[in-house]
């Protein structure tokens, strides 16, 4: 009983009304006891009287009350269900089907109560091993979901305390350092390949190539579920704040897909633009109107859909920050749940952290990939001329060394 025990007294009132409900027929006297224990007798009274009013269930069994046929069915229900439920939990599967093998002493030394060594702890074992098979494979399955309960709850704490906001400051913590390094990685990367490509291959749209090739990338590897569930939230959430945030993500992930399309067809015209100034050079530029044309709207293009890229990351996400991060402290789900709600606090803080790194990187690697291409020029043109400095000898003045 000292999972029940636990449970109602973390839990509450509203716990032991679900314990109670949804109990089988021969585990309802023990989730009584532990209610009068925990929550004393007028409010378990309370309770009894609102669940046989509302028809959960029959009257309240006693401790002493043994389950009859319909009983019987209940408790082969529990196991199937409990089974079904392992199955989807990963590591629950094997406890509660392997219920048979676990004895009443290995769930009382679980449960953290009295050592199984001990009088009162021999009881308690004494009690469970009485148990039938799929009652004692719910109690496994109950403290399997206490000990997870208790982890995330001692993780996430409790709505508006201070270690929810640890919680909530140290994912948003996670997800701008994350992103912000892989932004910047990425920003950097692109800037010294885009400036020493200006310094070998100086034709017009070579950056507009790098920003298509880069999207092309970028929707080919995306988790399309996720982008369709993301849009599809517009409009819903479990409190207003979350509403907020989703409906915020859903324009912004559109806006992602418009810039990432639009700097697809940069690119595409960009390559169009190249080849055009390549037949220009070869035509003493007989094409050179249609690829600088071809030039200036790849260019347009990529320009618009950094400045929609820009809003989209520095403004809308940062919102969608604000407000998951607002749900989450003042949130008073399951700590389960609230510990998932990390995942969104962490990818709307990346995004605009990685915004910022991108910008940082790309001037850093505008930077560095100049310097690099000046000084292979340099490299190139010295090596050049040296073999004329070698060959030439310098003249002396006809009055000697001294009139030099």
């Amino acid at each position: 009983m000292d999972i029940f025990v636990q449970e109602i007294s973390q839990g509450g009132a509203a716990r032991a009304t679900e314990m109670y409900r949804n109990a089988p027929a021969g585990q309802r006297g023990a989730v009584e006891s532990a209610m009068r224990q925990c929550l004393g007798e007028e409010e378990t009274a309370a309770i009894l009287e609102q669940e046989s009013a509302s028809g959960a269930g029959q009257a309240p069994p006693t401790v002493q009350q043994a389950p009859g046929a319909d009983a019987g069915g209940a408790e082969e229900g529990e196991k199937q269900g409990g089974e079904e439920e392992g199955a989807e939990q990963g590591g629950g599967e094997q406890s509660v089907q392997g219920g048979e093998e676990t004895s009443g002493a290995e769930l009382v030394n679980a449960m953290g109560g009295p050592g199984a060594g001990s009088q009162e702890g021999q009881a308690a074992a004494g009690m469970l091993d009485s148990l039938p098979t799929s009652d004692l494979a719910l109690v496994h399955q109950e403290l399997i979901e206490h000990q997870r309960w208790g982890s995330a709850q001692s993780n996430v704490g409790a709505p508006g305390s201070a270690e929810r906001a640890s919680f909530v400051a140290e994912k948003a913590g996670e997800g701008a350092i994350s992103g912000g390094l892989t932004g910047m990685g990425m920003g950097f990367a692109a800037g010294a390949i885009g400036k020493l490509s200006a310094r070998f291959v100086p034709i017009p749209g070579v950056g507009a190539i790098l920003g298509g090739a880069m999207s092309v990338y970028g929707l080919a590897t995306r988790d399309w579920a996720k982008t369709g569930e993301t849009i599809g939230n517009f409009g819903q959430g479990d409190s207003e704040y979350d509403m907020i945030a989703n409906t915020i993500a859903s324009v912004s992930e559109v806006i992602d897909l418009v810039c990432n399309i639009m700097n697809v067809i940069a690119g595409v015209i960009g390559v169009i633009s190249a080849v055009m100034w390549i037949i220009s050079i070869v035509t003493l530029g007989v094409a050179s109107p249609l690829a600088a044309t071809l030039s200036a709207i790849a260019m347009g293009i990529g320009a618009a859909s950094g400045i929609l890229d820009l809003i989209n990351n520095l403004v809308l996400q940062p919102c969608v920050l604000l407000f998951r991060a607002l749900h989450t402290f003042s949130s008073e789900a399951d700590p389960r749940e609230v510990e998932a709600q990390g995942a969104g606090i962490s990818d709307a803080s990346g995004r605009a952290a990685g915004a910022l790194g991108g910008w940082v990187g790309g001037k850093a690697g505008e930077a560095a990939g100049g310097a690099a291409g000046d000084a292979a020029l340099n490299r190139m043109g010295g090596a050049a001329d040296a073999p004329a400095h070698r060959g030439r000898r310098r003249r002396r003045h006809a009055q000697g060394p001294q009139r030099e």
